[in-house]
């Protein structure tokens, strides 16, 4: 009798075994359903989607289905990217996201999402680094820009277009660590495989190149060569004349304004201001041409009229918060014009704006995120280390286990398949 109980007990651990990877394996489909229904709906004003990305999260974590938990982050942090441009939460959402992905990869789990595994590391990684760039920390988004390039360049997924984007990201990158010669390189590159491709009148190929021409001329901008400075956005400008979206054209003339200024030539970048006003279409299209218009005037020394167009695109900055280098230029040039007309008053008031923005500007605010995401990052790599450990113990009872599982076959076989002596016995 003993024997058929340890017989029983067997069989209904198997079944509960099956039942219980039953229910994960389908935890599992519904959680992709709703990761890719989610995904779909990125572009769309429908915000039932963060709800749902929110529950395929918790089913995730749930059962440890690493890469579901991973896609439900990555669509939490569009969402907060997208709708609002909310750059905290969604970088919170991706770090988050790209750790769970690291979780999969370490604890070998999923190995049948292997590939898919490493492209996700590639994609949140990316979107890591383009986040640390809209926060102003250049040297967190190189870090990560160069831990989603390793993952391209492992993933099968890739193509040969997202190799030449994340070189971009990356020159832009160093241009802002002030690396010019790299980034040029690195562009020129770049525009070699955009102006190869078939159809080079598609829309977006001809924006990154305008995009890509601009960037080049402001790093010989900033590398005092400006004949290569104006020659680069003279293309830009050229290719501009294709291009629908406005902004692109006013980037364009924009860098070529200051290339003429730069190079001396100072009514030639009022003539080219002027050309460009008429191409306008936004209010910021027509303030970018007020900055080279007010420089044009300054170092004509038409100081009135400086002052009056400069007056304007320093308000406007300030406004926006997101232009030091222009704020700070423009604040010199109108310092130095208030010094000629001798307006003490005007000196002090602008003193006391930039000193009101020092303190209310990102820098603050950037300590402060720096100081978050140093510390939710080491935080995901001690949990990363501390399931490695779990994983080390885990498979000692794995061990265990299936020794006494082969033991428990081994009554099984010998009950079922042994001599009816033995089972009177």
């Amino acid at each position: 009798m003993k024997q058929y109980n340890q017989l029983f007990l067997l069989a209904l651990f198997l079944a509960l075994g099956h039942v219980l990877v039953a229910k994960d394996s389908e935890t599992k489909r519904r959680v992709d359903e709703i990761n890719l229904e989610a995904a779909r709906l990125y572009s769309s004003e429908d915000g039932n989607w963060l709800k749902s990305s929110m529950k395929a999260l918790q089913m995730s974590e749930n059962i440890e289905y690493w890469y579901g938990a991973a896609c439900a982050l990555r669509n939490i942090g569009a969402y907060y990217l997208i709708h609002g441009a909310n750059y905290d939460k969604a970088l919170e959402h991706y770090i988050r996201g790209y750790y769970k992905v690291m979780l999969a990869l370490n604890q070998n789990k999923e190995k049948d999402k292997k590939d898919v595994l490493i492209h996700e590391a590639y994609y949140q990684a990316f979107q890591i680094s383009n986040l640390f760039g809209k926060l102003d920390m250049p040297n967190k988004e190189l870090e990560y820009n160069l831990i989603a390039e390793k993952y391209l360049l492992e993933s099968k997924h890739k193509d040969s277009s997202d190799l030449i984007l994340i070189k971009v990201s990356k020159a832009f990158i160093m241009k802002k660590l002030k690396l010019h010669s790299e980034a040029i390189s690195i562009l020129e590159e770049s525009i070699t495989y955009f102006q190869s491709k078939e159809n080079q009148s598609n829309q977006e190929t001809l924006g990154i190149l305008v995009d890509l021409y601009c960037n080049i001329a402001g790093a010989f901008l900033t590398l005092g060569n400006y004949d290569r400075a104006l020659e680069n956005s003279d293309k830009a400008v050229d290719i501009a004349q294709k291009v629908e979206v406005s902004i692109l054209k006013s980037s364009a003339y924009f860098t070529k304004g200051m290339a003429l200024i730069d190079k001396g030539l100072y009514r030639e970048a009022l003539v080219n201001s002027d050309t460009a006003e008429t191409k306008a279409k936004t209010r910021i299209d027509s303030l970018l041409f007020l900055t080279t218009r007010g420089k044009a005037y300054y170092h004509l020394k038409k100081y009135r009229r400086a002052k009056e167009i400069l007056e304007t695109a320093f308000h406007w900055y300030l406004e926006r918060k997101d232009n030091k280098k222009q704020i700070n230029e423009t604040a010199t040039m109108l310092k130095s014009i208030y010094q000629v007309l001798d307006n003490r008053a005007e000196i002090a008031k602008i003193d006391s704006l930039i000193r009101n923005f020092e303190k209310t500007s990102a820098a603050l605010k950037h300590a402060y995120i720096k100081k978050k995401y140093t510390e939710l990052i080491a935080e995901q790599e001690r949990y990363i280390e501390r399931r490695k450990g779990f994983k080390k113990k885990a498979l000692r009872y794995t061990v265990a286990l299936s020794i006494s599982l082969l033991c428990s076959g081994m009554l099984f076989f010998r009950i079922v398949f042994g001599k009816s002596s033995w089972l009177i016995s």
